[in-house]
């Protein structure tokens, strides 16, 4: 047979005529078919509509009844505008309405008895944009009909005649007046007709076509109708909870006067005219009254109402008013509803109100404009900020009552209402916390659900931590919609040094479908975990309270000293005091000696309170500073109750130049009441946040250089309370170089000089000197004073005639060299000593540097001397500025105390009344002294994001001004990674020198990104800096840019060819290439874009052909596909006229799933190849680097290893084996990059990815492993859905995962969200004897619905199912996965590799199985005939394929189903020379792919 030809778009404009006319019917007056050119998507409007028909009957709404549409229907429809008052306050004056009357039919006769139907209905004549809003609201005046209605939301689409339908149903049944406020999320769609049907279950916000309201067949009656329009609130006081935290009354009564003012509130139930109805709805019931006069308050008007003071500050930017429900007593009295901005606190804040009368009975909306509120006169603390309101900081708001006035109000859902409040994405908190060699979890969140998937770029930067304390990381985080809440992990990295805490700079940017929020930056500060045994604290005292508690006056007439504060008004109370306590007291501090003095807070906080030291001088007259800059943090001691409650320790940094007002920059540190008793505090300066409260302080950063006080106070507490401090202190920083915890080794360097500890002394005059190290216990007589737990000591046993001791010459690890350390950045040396009180002359001594190329003990000899006048341990704490050179005739240097290469230590004395036995504990070195920060350059973003087409500007910024000219070049490089954008397709590159002159900061450069007509999704490529002059490349020097494509996604295209190669199975001699067509070739296809790749099937060489034959190529899906929703399988071809036919194979559905027992091996690598062959590329993809093109640095994990696709990495062996060889590699000669530096290893990790992927199935590897600390080797399977949904959403299965370090076990795991990273559930298999790496082992799993097992060699280990997550989690292991081998080096599981790590390091892989179902698929074929030059669009009808002849073995016979299509593919006729052309394969319909576009054509 020839063969049917089809889809050459003639077919399509013969029928337009008879598709008009049908088109026009179906849509009735329901919908008019809308000019696509007026109604096209490029044209959005962002504000809400409001018909409040003031001005009549807005354009686009008209009313529809099916008497209307040509039927003998009775049904009628009428509507005109009439003036009625709504219950809303501010009223309209002579408001008008939309009144409605109708009698529908229940039945329309001529219509087969269709259901009758009217009502009222509006399009847009441009699409809307409703993602800002919440709910769809409107006023109704009920008739109580009993009737159903429907309310209709029109969605999507080209039109409002092609749109998705969704609708709310409610019943008429009330009388008067109701206002609905209908949240999207309760719209369903509609099924019994809708046009849009195809286009989604949900509604698209972004793309709002109007509204209906669809009067149900067989009612009659009459409705009002007013202000129609969206809306949205931020969350509402609703009292359904409850009274919230801080909503309080007030009463001048209250306060302590004689008036007789009385206020009661309580919660009652009282249902509101409100829709959605809410159940039991609980609203606030209020009686007062108020006295006219308050007589010992010199008649002052009395007062009373409520009052809402936030805890924080709330953004009303986005809002258009205020909000709430009151239901009057008709007292005809005014009151007032009062809103609170600006300021440092509510007590503070600047005060406007809304004057109203009670002059009506029942319940009103009252939706008050901004713009309505005026400036309070009366009483206004706030007065001077201003005089409109701050509404980027509102405090809270407050209802007002009046003097003399008394009465009952009922009040419900208070809001801020109505505006276009952006979705904004930031960071959940403004500070983390975690200690070191934690991971801390940082939450990023949306401030409401989302309509559209939202993405953000983070990265970590160096704050004073760097690489060596954190894992730098960066990514994109997506919040699918409805999800508000995604978070990262930042890996921190363990040491023993102890050490101030640091902090890591954590960003946002690049927002997609949000807006950065207010906390688009954070900070995460990591707390040490080194601590010292003894109680070296390493304080400067700030205050002990011994003096009392001074206050007083400066020329300005600001307090000074000790004072109090509060929000006085809200009944807060402070009181301050300095008891003595005695060391017997149970008040008493840990290891208290003699009586010491407190401060007590004596306090009971409604909001906040506590007490401010604003430093002064001794005459009490001036504000005076002190210099904090060269500390680490601050210190105290604090009495705690464990009553929850949130307290704060602040520092008041700086002023203003030459200020006359309380102007200090405020940093907090907030930290919870939850123990009890003394604690002892330690603050980093790091963990300080800025905190703003509206007093005009500088914002120049926490300079710490003119510190002009502290204070400490609570927030709300279940007072009275007392608490109590002591000892403020600054944090010296320090670094313990000895603690005696390692021995005391010995050793001797290349040149036969003593290293390690060393003794010496005039032996021959009698002295003699012995070192040990005793472990010396808490309670033992030699224990530091606060000693805790078993500590060594250094034990010096000394009999010195004139002069002895010991020196530490420091030695690395082999102890065979000896090395420097840099004690430049430090002020001074500090240890605890042992003294005798002999009266004998000691000495420390510092050993600094040697002359160049030395092979003497020639180090510069600094020293302190002392006396033993002490009894016991005594701490000793000297500056470098106290030690003196000391001549000993060694041929040192004289080049000052440097101390940039310290070789070591001593510690001595001279004549002593030995034998005697000496000790010495925790050798330091302590403070800061000012080191320069390096000039730096480096990108301002790490992630940087642009619209495909469009131009991305860079920037580059110094992070301080320079005096210098600073110049840096700039370069675009392709990235290694899978979404890679590649040169001349995707941008253009760019390349040049960026110049900041003295002075300028910041600079840019610009990357040309390039468009097309295909849907790519999200494509990187790589920025680099280089040649920095005058300055430092910074940690940013390498970034990314990000391409978004702008072309919309066709879920419909199976194969376009753009990502080759592609997993098509072969039949016959043929061959599959996939050339790149340019737009000006003679084989261009019609209508692509600049470059397009096409599919070309041609007969292989080698073999001749004396007749056709038949081959063919096809493609099997891991996991069947619906088409039940599509008519046609369509593509482009490019014919020669050669009269051939064509077949196209479909594989419809498949015999049930037999099971493990019926699995047949379907896809196989033997790994055969000759030896140094790279693995096939038809079936794997190496990825490469260490991460950072993929946004994940350290792979996530810390690793160490650079992934290479080098025969060196990664090879077969010509046996029948993978090497995959993880090797170490010289860093000072390498030029690969990773996140610590140059890099260490190298290693391979191959992936399957968009060349074999499935679902369920058994996998197995027959491999040998590694081993060794630091190894780690793993084959697993991540979701192909990855670069949609991210990980853990796409699932992860760890088949085989190996830590060298535990050489006889191997673990299985499953990954997903709620259970990933150290969170993820899985098992382990331990060998009976022996290890992996001995021999090859057989590791698997077997994959079904719902539940994996886990395999070695044989024997089942462990079995997850779906039932084994955690509540609340998805099992995500229903898709398909893709595979992965590879061998890490180093991260936070397995850690690092030490000295007893061999390389190199090899897994070997004998082969990888997958066995799955027996392909069983029902084949389906069509054929058309060649009989055409060029390329041809060719679309076959499903109707068309018949059942083919021949069929696998097991396959259905039960027709085309399409609801299970296992793949597809082509069978063609071959002769030597030939060669077919293929491209876009796809799915089409006729009417919406075809039909519908010609009809508009026709329409223009």
């Amino acid at each position: 047979m020839k063969g049917l030809r089809v889809s050459r778009f003639i077919l399509p404009i013969l029928l337009v005529g008879a598709i008009l006319t049908l088109a026009w019917g179906a849509f009735g007056a329901k919908a008019a078919i809308s000019d696509p050119g007026a109604a096209g998507m490029e044209s959005v409007t962002a504000a809400p509509f409001l018909h409040d028909f003031e001005s009549g009957i807005p354009a686009g709404l008209v009313g529809f009844a099916d008497s209307w549409d040509g039927s003998n229907s009775t049904t009628t429809l009428s509507y005109s505008i009439i003036p009625q008052d709504v219950l809303q306050v501010p009223e309209t004056v002579d408001n008008d309405v939309l009144t409605v009357t109708y009698d529908v039919a229940a039945t329309i006769p001529d219509w087969g008895n269709a259901p009758g139907y009217a009502g009222i209905t509006f399009d847009a004549s441009v699409v809307m944009d409703w993602s800002a809003y919440s709910a769809f609201s409107f006023w109704w005046y009920g008739g109580n009909t009993g009737a159903t209605h429907r309310i209709e939301l029109k969605t999507a689409g080209a039109s409002p005649a092609e749109s998705n339908r969704f609708v709310y149903s409610f019943v008429d049944d009330f009388s008067g007046w109701k206002y609905f406020a209908l949240p999207f999320a309760d719209f369903d769609k509609r099924t019994d007709y809708n046009p849009g049907a195809a286009l989604g279950d949900s509604l698209v916000l972004t793309e709002m076509w109007g509204y209906s309201v669809l009067l149900s067949a067989g009612t009659t009656g009459t409705f009002d109708i007013d202000n129609i329009s969206v809306t949205g609130y931020n969350p509402q006081v609703d009292f359904e909870s409850g009274i919230p935290a801080g909503f309080v009354g007030f009463a001048d009564s209250w306060d302590g006067s004689n008036s007789t003012t009385t206020l009661a509130y309580e919660l009652v139930d009282l249902p509101l005219p409100f829709i959605p109805a809410v159940v039991d709805n609980t609203a606030l019931y209020v009686t007062y009254n108020v006295a006219a006069a308050i007589p010992d308050w010199g008649n002052a008007p009395g007062y009373a109402g409520l009052t809402h003071d936030f805890s924080e500050t709330q953004d009303w930017t986005s809002f258009e008013g205020f909000s709430l429900w009151w239901y009057g007593g008709d007292t005809g009295v005014e009151h007032r509803i009062e809103l609170k901005t600006g300021g440092a606190s509510p007590a503070e804040s600047n005060r406007f109100a809304y004057a109203f009368l009670d002059d009506f009975s029942g319940w009103k909306y009252f939706t008050l404009p901004f713009a309505d509120f005026e400036k309070r006169t009366d009483y206004n603390p706030g007065a001077a900020l201003g005089d409109t309101p701050a509404l980027d900081l509102v405090w809270g708001y407050s209802v007002l009552l009046s003097a003399g006035t008394q009465g009952s109000f009922y009040l419900d859902q208070i809001a801020a209402y109505g505006g276009v409040e952006p979705l904004r994405v930031a960071f959940a908190e403004s500070l983390y916390l975690v200690t070191e060699g934690g991971t801390a979890t940082i939450t990023v969140a949306l401030n409401m659900p989302a309509a559209l998937p939202v993405t953000v770029s983070y990265a970590t930067s160096d704050g004073t931590a760097d690489s060596q304390d954190y894992t730098a990381a960066s990514g994109t985080l997506t919040f699918d919609p409805g999800v508000t809440e995604q978070s990262f992990s930042v890996v921190t990295l363990d040491d023993t040094l102890d050490e101030a805490g640091e902090t890591v700079n954590l960003a946002l940017s690049a927002p997609l479908n949000a807006e950065l929020g207010a906390r688009s930056t954070a900070e995460l500060s990591i707390a040490d975990n080194d601590q010292a045994d003894v109680c070296n604290l390493f304080t400067v005292l700030v205050d002990d309270f011994e003096n009392g508690l001074p206050q007083g006056t400066d020329e300005d007439g600001l307090t000074i000293g000790f004072v109090t504060w509060g929000d006085f008004a809200n009944g807060t109370t402070v009181a301050i005091s300095d008891p003595l306590i005695e060391d017997s007291d149970p008040l008493a501090l840990p290891g208290q000696s003699g009586p010491t003095h407190l401060l007590q807070l004596d306090v009971n906080v409604a909001g906040w309170g506590g007490v401010t030291h604003a430093f002064e001088n001794e005459t009490l007259d001036t504000w005076v500073t002190q210099d904090w800059s060269s500390y680490e943090g601050v210190s105290l001691w604090v009495y705690g109750h464990n009553t929850g409650a949130t307290l704060f320790f602040e520092v008041q940094d700086n002023r203003n130049p030459g200020s006359t007002t309380a102007d200090t920059e405020i940093w907090s540190y907030a930290f919870v009441d939850n123990f009890s008793g003394w604690q002892y505090v330690e603050i980093p300066f790091s963990a300080f946040v800025r905190k703003e409260i509206g007093n005009g302080a500088p914002n120049d950063g926490f300079g710490l250089t003119e510190v002009h006080g502290w204070a400490f106070g609570s927030l709300t507490n279940p007072g009275p309370l007392s608490y109590y401090l002591e000892d403020v202190g600054l944090m010296v920083r320090s670094t313990v170089v000895d603690d005696f915890e390692s021995g005391l080794p010995t050793g001797f360097d290349a040149d036969g000089l003593g290293i390690g500890f060393i003794t010496w002394g005039d032996f021959a005059n009698g002295t003699t000197i012995a070192i040990s190290d005793p472990l010396v216990e808490a309670t033992a007589p030699l224990a530091l004073p606060c000693q805790s737990g078993p500590t060594h000591l250094l034990q010096l046993d000394a009999d010195v005639t004139g002069w002895g001791g010991v020196t530490h010459a420091f030695e690395n690890e082999a102890v065979d060299t000896w090395i420097s350390q840099d004690w430049s950045s430090y002020e001074g040396v500090s240890f605890w000593a042992y003294g005798l009180n002999t009266g004998a002359s000691m000495m420390f001594e510092v050993q600094d540097n040697r002359n160049p190329g030395s092979t003497t003990a020639d180090a510069e000899i600094w020293s302190y001397a002392f006396t033993d006048d002490f009894s016991g341990w005594q701490h000793f704490k000297i500056p470098f500025s106290a030690f003196v050179r000391k001549e000993i005739g060694n041929g040192a240097p004289n080049d000052g105390f440097g101390r940039t290469e310290v070789h070591g230590w001593a510690y001595g004395m001279l004549a002593n009344p030995g034998p005697l036995s000496y000790y010495v504990e925790d050798v330091a070195i302590w403070g800061r002294t000012a080191v320069p920060t390096p000039l730096q350059v480096g990108f301002a973003l790490l992630d940087n994001d642009v619209a495909e087409g469009g131009l991305a500007t860079i920037q580059v910024t110094l992070n301080m001004t320079a005096t210098d000219t600073v110049t840096v070049t700039y370069t675009t490089e392709a990235a290694e990674s899978l979404n890679r954008a590649l040169e001349d397709r995707d941008f253009t590159p760019a390349s040049g020198e960026l110049v900041f002159a003295p002075g300028v900061t910041e600079q840019s450069f610009t990357v040309q990104t390039l468009q097309d007509i295909k849907y790519e999704g999200e494509e990187v490529l790589r920025l680099r800096l280089s040649d920095p002059q005058n300055a430092e490349l910074g940690s940013t020097y390498r970034a990314r840019l990000y391409i978004h494509s702008d072309d919309p996604f066709n879920p419909y295209l199976l194969d376009d060819f753009e990502i080759f190669p592609y997993p098509f199975k072969i039949q016959g001699g043929l061959q599959l290439d996939n050339p790149e067509i340019a737009a000006a070739d003679d084989m261009a296809l019609p209508g692509q874009g600049l470059f397009e790749h096409i599919l070309e099937a041609a007969h292989g060489s080698g073999t001749e052909l004396l007749a056709p034959t038949l081959q063919g190529f096809r493609r099997t899906f891991p996991m069947a596909q619906d088409w039940s929703q599509r008519e046609q399988f369509a593509f482009w071809y490019y014919g020669t006229d050669s009269e051939k036919p064509i077949t196209v194979q479909l594989q419809d559905n498949r015999a049930p799933d037999p099971g493990p027992t019926g699995w047949t091996l379907v896809w196989s690598d033997e790994f055969d190849g000759i030896t140094g062959t790279s693995p096939l590329p038809g079936k794997w993809t190496h990825e490469i680097g260490n991460g950072f093109d993929q946004a994940n640095n350290g792979w996530g994990n810390g690793e160490l290893e650079y992934y290479t696709a080098a025969p060196e990495n990664s090879a077969t062996d010509g046996t029948g084996s993978l090497v995959i060889t993880a090797n170490e590699i010289d860093p000072a000669t390498t030029e690969l990059e990773c996140w610590y530096g140059a890099c260490e290893y190298t290693s391979a990790r191959l992936v399957s990815a968009q060349k074999f992927e499935m679902a369920y199935g058994r996998v197995e590897a027959r491999l040998k492993l590694p081993y060794g600390q630091g190894l780690w080797p793993a084959f697993w399977m991540l979701g192909s859905d990855i670069g949609e949904v991210g990980w853990p959403t796409c699932g992860e299965i760890d088949i085989m995962e190996h830590i060298g370090k535990i050489p006889d076990t191997v673990y299985g795991t499953i990954h997903g969200p709620g259970y990933s990273g150290g969170e993820g559930i899985g098992g382990s298999y331990t060998l009976d004897e022996g290890g992996f790496a001995d021999d090859y082992h057989v590791f698997a799993i077997e994959w079904e619905p719902g539940v994996i097992r886990w395999y070695v060699d044989g024997t089942l280990f462990l079995t997850l199912t779906d039932q084994d997550i955690p509540d609340g989690t998805e099992w995500v292991f229903d898709h398909p996965f893709f595979l992965i081998l590879n061998v890490a080096v180093g991260g936070t599981w397995p850690g690092y590799p030490d000295e007893t790590t061999v390389f190199p390091q090899t897994m070997m892989v004998d082969y990888i199985r997958v066995y799955q179902a027996p392909d069983t698929a029902e084949r389906f074929e069509a054929t058309f005939v060649d009989d055409f030059s060029g390329w041809q669009f060719i679309s076959l009808p499903f109707t068309e394929f018949a059942r083919s002849e021949t069929q696998p073995i097991g396959a259905p016979d039960d027709g085309l189903t399409l609801s299970e299509v296992w793949g597809h593919g082509f069978i063609l006729e071959v002769l030597v020379g030939d060669a077919f052309y293929f491209d876009q394969l796809q799915l089409i319909d006729i009417y919406h792919d075809l039909l519908l576009p010609l009809i508009f054509k026709v329409g223009d």
